[in-house]
């Protein structure tokens, strides 16, 4: 083919200088896609939070149910979609913080358990099944609460929070950090197995220190160069 002939034809260092040309753009375009990774929402003390601290309490999600039932205006058929776009966007807009972190600006909560959900599904049944499902410790990641969803400019897009990369995600960052702290929970749990003769065995030491000393020191010399029991007589 005439293509190939001319492709044939071309000078080596053409080549070389296209495939040169070509990994430039691919690394500016690689560079440019990481100035958009995970980037966190602030809190009421205009500290950066990431993921792993958008987390609503299982306490929140109890009293959120509550309060929906409590509202003579609420439809109980609300999907995700529709509480998201009347309710958490009402909520939320101008703050810049996802329903999650608004409600724990001053002290947020580090989350160990993340929620996996369907934006299609009824709101009333899904906070059930997540009340159900955990404990009361329980600090969750649920995409719809913990994203800022407004899109307003007050806060970083959502294209923004979730990024690219994903160990810089929100999702990423969150499994990290909960993997991090069951590595270090395990850690702590294998040394207490090892350390947890220490109080029976120092019990048994005590015992026999208690009970032990008059015996052995019934054993040691007497002043008057004396030995009993075991010891030999320093008089010969």
């Amino acid at each position: 083919d005439a293509e190939d002939k001319e492709s044939q034809e071309r000078p080596a260092c053409q080549l070389v200088q296209q495939v040169v040309d070509a990994n430039i753009v691919g690394r500016a375009w690689e560079s440019a896609i990481e100035k958009f990774n995970g980037k966190p929402q602030y809190d009421a003390a205009g500290i950066a939070r990431f993921g792993e601290h958008w987390g609503i309490s299982r306490a929140q999600c109890v009293k959120l149910l509550q309060d929906l039932h409590n509202d003579p205006h609420w439809d109980r058929n609300t999907n995700m979609y529709t509480f998201v776009n009347e309710r958490i966007k009402s909520w939320t807009k101008g703050t810049g913080m996802g329903l999650a972190l608004l409600l724990n600006r001053s002290n947020p909560l580090l989350v160990n358990r993340m929620i996996s959900h369907c934006w299609a599904e009824n709101v009333e049944e899904f906070l059930s099944q997540v009340i159900e499902s955990s404990s009361d410790g329980d600090v969750l990641f649920i995409c719809a609460f913990s994203i800022y969803q407004c899109e307003d400019g007050r806060g970083p897009s959502i294209e923004e929070q979730i990024g690219t990369y994903p160990a810089e995600t929100p999702f990423g960052r969150v499994l990290s950090s909960v993997k991090q702290r069951h590595l270090q929970a395990g850690w702590v749990a294998r040394q207490h197995k090892h350390l947890s003769w220490m109080p029976s065995g120092f019990l048994v030491l005590s015992f026999l220190l208690f009970f032990g000393f008059p015996i052995w020191s019934s054993r040691l010399p007497k002043w008057d160069g004396q030995c009993h029991g075991l010891l030999v007589n320093y008089n010969g």
